[in-house]
């Protein structure tokens, strides 16, 4: 009898996937936190949206503000930098390899929807949050300047260290006044085209 038990559990998963097959379990699961500190802030959130190439884990929505969260969900210990070198996107590096800033990566995002918003009639201000989800990076104190002089916020989730970095749920304010439907609908759209 534990066969067939067995049996439904293996492929229960594969069904699960087949339905949600933008995006695996795993990576779900792992936003549930921003989500869900988003949703008990009063937010209406936008999941996973694709902009200039880089995936964006969730936008939250309120009547003026749009809060663009990128969680980094890399592990091991990282050293940052957000300086270009020879017109090349900065760089974190790890012990075995490197990858380009995911700062500059949301930042990116946010010039781009600012300059969408600034063609329509929608007033926004856009917030960039990078929230690092499992990561260290073993230089945060002396960044701590340089985001703050970009306007972004760095913050941490779940085992995302060090703890110098604030917690993404302390960090973000609650939503002050709820979007108008009509004009969600209309930022759901904006954000398809991009």
């Amino acid at each position: 009898m534990n066969a067939p038990k067995k049996e439904v559990k293996k492929e229960q998963p594969k069904k699960e996937e087949a339905m949600n097959n933008v995006e695996p379990p795993m990576s779900r699961e792992s936003q549930t936190p921003v989500i869900d500190v988003l949703t008990q802030k009063g937010y209406d959130v936008i999941p996973s949206a694709i902009i200039k190439s880089t995936k964006v884990d969730c936008i939250a929505v309120s009547k003026d503000s749009l809060l663009v969260c990128l969680v980094d969900k890399e592990v091991g210990d990282w050293l940052a930098d957000e300086e270009k070198f020879n017109d090349e996107e900065p760089l974190w590096f790890s012990e075995s390899s490197h990858r380009i800033s995911p700062v500059r990566q949301v930042d990116v995002v946010c010039d781009l929807l600012r300059t969408k918003l600034a063609v329509t009639d929608m007033k926004f201000k856009v917030i960039p949050h990078v929230i690092i989800q499992s990561g260290n990076v073993i230089n945060a104190e002396d960044m701590f300047e340089i985001w703050a002089d970009m306007n972004i916020n760095v913050t941490r989730i779940n085992r995302g260290s060090p703890k110098e970095i604030r917690l993404f749920s302390k960090v973000v304010e609650t939503c002050e006044s709820k979007i108008d439907p009509d004009v969600l609908e209309k930022l759901r759209k904006l954000f398809r085209s991009m």
